[in-house]
């Protein structure tokens, strides 16, 4: 990682081991809300980002655990009771974040009347040690000016998004995903990249937040290089990096 680049705010220090695990047995899923009641639609966006992230990982061994669109889309997906994207150890959510009240929000299709919070999800990711969820992507507005929403990191290793309006583009799912596998970046760094080369110029915030230094720094893909361990013992600690594009 850059470090010219990037503003790291550690908050604690723990340190973990790394195993290197190859990529196929994985699974990733992804909710993609891309036509709404009341907001802009993003489509076909959604879709082409779909279809990157996909084909970027089919190509690699790993398998679909599920893909849930508009109206499919729900709080079950984000496993707020357990299972949804705690089955897949990467997942992907494309659509509309925003506020409601005080705090941020990713944005269901009939919005306002639903929408997931930080509360919903604390400590509901990774729930146990041996949990598939490693990585959530939030590609939304907003979602991530809150880092509170690592609290949601029970044993799940990190979440990526931003903290303010983002612009549309299926070419950073599909650009991180040429990095993470082709390049072998790490998550963090890979996520850096994409977003500075597509969202240039835009002067957008970007933050990362994962639950232990090592997985900010060291995490890469299944297949692409080491992946640091769970934290054990949860400590409610966070380490993130952010960066305008």
């Amino acid at each position: 990682m850059k470090k010219d680049n990037k503003n790291v705010k550690i908050l604690a220090l723990i340190a973990f081991c790394m195993i290197v695990l190859p990529a196929s047995g994985y699974q990733f899923s992804m909710t993609n809300i891309e036509n709404f009641d009341s907001l802009t639609s993003l489509s076909p966006d959604g879709t082409t980002s779909h279809t990157y992230v996909y084909n970027w990982l089919t190509g690699e061994g790993w398998s679909q655990n599920f893909y849930d669109t508009n109206a499919n889309v729900g709080d079950t997906d984000f496993s707020t009771t357990g299972g949804g994207l705690n089955n897949a150890d990467l997942h992907y959510h494309f659509g509309h974040g925003g506020w409601v009240n005080s705090d941020t929000c990713v944005q269901y299709k009939d919005w306002p009347n639903s929408y997931l919070t930080k509360d919903e999800v604390y400590k509901q990711w990774g729930t146990s040690y041996y949990s598939a969820n490693k990585w959530v992507i939030l590609d939304a507005c907003w979602v991530l000016a809150d880092l509170q929403w690592g609290g949601a990191l029970k044993h799940s290793h990190g979440i990526l998004g931003f903290g303010t309006l983002k612009s549309v583009d299926p070419e950073l799912p599909n650009l991180f995903l040429e990095y993470a596998i082709d390049y072998d970046y790490t998550i963090s760094y890979a996520w850096q990249e994409a977003t500075e080369e597509v969202l240039q110029g835009n002067n957008q915030l970007v933050k990362v937040i994962f639950d232990t230094e090592d997985q900010l720094q060291n995490d890469h893909l299944p297949g692409q290089g080491s992946v640091s361990g769970s934290e054990f013992l949860d400590d409610d600690t966070i380490y993130y990096a952010e960066w305008r594009t």
